[in-house]
């Protein structure tokens, strides 16, 4: 499937609740040009909790689009508080 790939690991603070970063992440799946979206907990906690959004856009103006939508803007003011993360975006 065409599309571009949006993938976020956020390393969360500690003492963070993780189940509201969960739902918070969840709640921007039905943004417009999403196709996929995935929010998940990392099984191997090693090196701390781990969260993984892995993501698909129908393009990506699409991504850059949702990135500045008002629900997109945010959550991620909340995870500046939560968490660091890294992103890895790519053509499909």
């Amino acid at each position: 499937m065409p599309g571009y790939r949006h993938v976020i690991l956020f390393k969360l603070y500690q003492d963070t609740d993780v189940d509201e970063v969960l739902r918070q992440l969840r709640s921007l799946a039905h943004q417009p040009g999403v196709l996929e979206w995935r929010v998940e907990r990392s099984a191997d906690e090693r090196k701390g909790v781990v969260v993984i959004q892995n993501s698909l856009f129908t393009s990506k103006a699409a991504l850059d689009a949702f990135r500045v939508a008002p629900e997109h803007v945010q959550v991620a003011e909340f995870l500046s508080r939560s968490a660091d993360w890294l992103v890895a975006d790519h053509d499909e």
